[in-house]
This record gives structure tokens, sequence and C-alpha cells, in this order.
């Protein structure tokens, strides 16, 4: 289960009843979130493994060396946002603020943009749907990475795979504060908009743990993550 799908993602055809037939003739449960976790122990009655989205560590290498790409606008600073623009989570409202409140800063947002913001200030660009293979050298050459979602029931049961991306790309990531983002290193959380806005100006100036987010790299990238599935597959085959 990697997303709470009895919510507006599941306008497109979600069914309580097929869902809980699925946990119910699965041999392993896997949950992206811990409430989903919660929910797939509940309905399945048995144990799920909690194991989160993680990193593709060969393409996203702030090791390398990337050109700046053509379309990233210069400024004195850059703020990124890479992700889906639709669903009732994303905050358009911070998004607008933000660019508001730093008019000399670019701010990005990379993501299929339909003219969703009425509007918007001059310093906030859509560049659009970008290939994956391109993210990296986007988020090379930003100051910091941005997560402006709401919260509510769908943000705190998800994994968001940008995060993760983000962090090998030794980017500062503010974020609203999210159950399943607290105590990872380099993410700060805030507590409303305007503690939103003042952190994307403060983490700028912090030194990031490159040490710290390494560490937690090796233990969320791809590699390590199907081990554990492989792992959670011959537990519950023993069970």
């Amino acid at each position: 289960m990697i997303d709470d799908w009895d919510s507006s993602l599941g306008n497109w055809g979600y069914s309580s009843s097929i869902e809980r037939e699925m946990i119910r003739i699965s041999d392993s449960l896997i949950a992206t979130a811990d409430v989903l976790k919660q929910k797939v122990e509940e309905i399945g009655n048995r144990p799920a493994a909690l194991i989160p989205n993680a990193v593709n560590s060969r393409l996203f290498d702030a090791q390398r060396k990337y050109q700046r790409p053509q379309d990233l606008p210069q400024a004195d600073s850059v703020s990124i946002y890479i992700g889906a623009l639709w669903g009732d989570w994303f905050d358009w409202d911070l998004l607008v603020a933000i660019a508001n409140h730093y008019p000399k800063s670019a701010i990005v947002v990379v993501g299929d943009y339909r003219n969703q913001c009425a509007n918007p200030p001059s310093n906030l660009h859509f560049l659009g749907l970008k290939p994956q293979t391109a993210l990296p050298a986007y988020l090379a050459h930003s100051n910091v990475a941005i997560i402006p979602w709401k919260v509510n029931n769908i943000t705190q049961a998800t994994s968001p795979l940008k995060l993760y991306e983000y962090l090998a790309m030794h980017r500062p990531v503010v974020a609203p504060d999210l159950i399943p983002l607290r105590d990872i290193p380099a993410v700060s959380l805030a507590k409303d908009a305007q503690d939103f806005i003042h952190l994307i100006g403060e983490v700028q100036n912090q030194h990031l743990p490159i040490t710290e987010i390494d560490s937690f790299l090796n233990k969320n990238n791809w590699s390590a993550r199907i081990q554990e599935m492989l792992n959670w597959l011959e537990i519950s085959k023993k069970k």
C-alpha cells in the first residue's frame, strides 16, 4: 500500500471492498507509511512491513558535476519543487506566498503545470515535465528544495519520493510537519505557512550535515529497499 486511496486520490475508481480483498489474498503485506501499515494490518489481521520510498543513488549523485539547465532561471537563489501539481494536497497559496516573500529569488516548479495558478508572480517559474534523468541537474543548481503541501490525511500517509532525491543531491529541504518526514537529516519541518517561508531563508545559511545525510541515504536507496523486501518475503513465508 503506497497511498491512502480512500480519499480524493481514489476518485478514478477506488473500491474499499476490492482493496480489502486484495489485502486478504496477498501473501505478504508492505506499506510505505506508518498510518498505511496500521491500516493494512488491521484489515489483514497480520503484520505488515514498513518500507518507505527510496532513491536511485546511481542517478541522483551529488558528487557528479552537472551542467546548469538552460531553462533554469538565474536569480539570487533558487527554491525548487519537483512533483505532481494536482490534488487537494498541493498548497498553491503557500507557493505564491513564497514567491511574493522572496522577489529576488526564483521559485521553480518542475511538473505537469496546467495553468492552475492564476496570475503567478513573475519570479514563479513553471518549467513543465522533465525526464527523471534531467532532474539531478536542476537540483544541483538550486539552493533549497521544497515540498509545498497541505497537512491532511493524504500527505500524512505519504512517503515522498522527491524527498530522497532532494537529499541525494545534498539540498536542504523545507516541508510541512508531516509525521513520515520527522527525524530526517537536513529536513526542516514547518508548523505553518509563515514558518515555512521563514525556513526557506534560514536553511540557506546553515551547514548541511553531509555525513548524516549520506548515512541516511545508504539505508534508503533502492538497493537497500529491495533487500528489505526480499527479507520480508522470506519472513512472511515462514508465518
